[in-house]
């Protein structure tokens, strides 16, 4: 399958970072958070490149943004017509000029310490083709949680890559820099899919070189009802997009761990499809949301593999809602 190409740079004199922020009608105040959390840590000197690129938003003027912000080095590119999410993203990369690549959201951040964690990493083992954090979720009120999937406790090179990359996924884009090199080999952001364009290229990264995992969370990724990932939820594409995904990149995988691999990764999304019909249910009250998520599930398990899925899920709500009951009694007792 041919991706979109990224031009290969042959200029010497070149930054070490290209922190590459694609925009659309961006929630100002989060973008703000976004750029102030990079310009804190590498300054806005000629020896990084930031920049914003927006995807030609209707009522967003960089310029205006920036000046405001007092952000003299930070440049901005202002797409002439509207490319989408993908397409956008692509732009970055092609305009990114820097040996390493960081994409990072409008409305996620980096904590500080980030960018000297990924400068050891890529010091640490010149020959990967990345390097990502573990990552901080955070909702519209500020609230964060961390959801640990990889039990790798020491900083260094990703094992066990196939459980973390093609069966369950680890990587958070704002946690992750690449190498511009590997996305001038492997292409660009595949814009036939929405929701897991980030994840298709993770795997197609991480069969060609090795990747570096930094155990300390030192990325935001930023949950709110806005974001495309909510919208898409509402559908049921995100988990329609995801069984495309398991079945394109299978081939990728050694031979004799293909299947036992994909049927990981089917049990374990069709878990989540049953996740986001309980938390749309129960949480957010949106009966055609969990409907549409069950849906996606079935299609992508039997019938007694959807059922266990909602068993486990069901039970596991069931105890933590046992358990925060308990928490509030023991408060109330003792006063707190």
């Amino acid at each position: 399958m041919a991706f979109p190409r990224i031009p290969v740079i042959a200029e010497r004199d070149r930054p070490f970072w290209s922190i590459m922020i694609p925009t659309y009608r961006p929630r100002v105040d989060y973008l703000r958070q976004a750029l102030t959390s990079v310009t804190e840590q590498l300054g806005t000197s000629t020896a990084t490149q930031i920049e914003l690129v927006d995807d030609a938003s209707p009522d967003f003027e960089p310029p205006a943004f920036l000046q405001q912000l007092g952000a003299p080095g930070v440049s901005w590119h202002r797409n002439e017509r509207r490319l989408g999410l993908a397409k956008n993203w692509n732009a970055c990369l092609a305009r990114a000029r820097g040996l390493w690549v960081h994409l990072l959201h409008q409305d996620d951040l980096v904590l500080p310490g980030f960018y000297d964690a990924m400068r050891v990493a890529t010091q640490s083992a010149p020959d990967i083709g990345a390097a990502f954090c573990d990552t901080y979720f955070t909702d519209r009120r500020g609230n964060r949680c961390r959801y640990t999937l990889v039990r790798q406790r020491d900083a260094g090179i990703l094992t066990d890559w196939q459980q973390h990359v093609f069966v369950q996924l680890a990587i958070q884009t704002p946690s992750i820099v690449v190498r511009r090199a590997a996305y001038e080999a492997l292409g660009g952001f595949d814009d036939d899919f929405s929701y897991i364009t980030d994840w298709d290229m993770w795997k197609r990264l991480v069969v060609r070189y090795p990747i570096w995992y930094e155990p300390r969370p030192l990325a935001f990724y930023r949950m709110h009802q806005a974001s495309q990932t909510s919208r898409l939820r509402g559908s049921g594409r995100d988990v329609a997009e995801i069984a495309i995904s398991i079945e394109r990149s299978a081939p990728l995988l050694p031979p004799e761990v293909r299947t036992d691999v994909v049927r990981r990764a089917r049990r374990a999304y069709s878990i989540f499809a049953v996740e986001n019909a309980f938390e749309a249910i129960f949480r957010d009250h949106a009966p055609a949301t969990a409907l549409a998520q069950l849906a996606e599930a079935r299609r992508m398990s039997s019938a007694a593999g959807l059922a266990r899925a909602i068993g486990w899920v069901a039970l596991r709500t069931l105890v933590r809602s046992a358990r925060q009951a308990l928490r509030r009694m023991h408060e109330a007792a003792t006063g707190g």
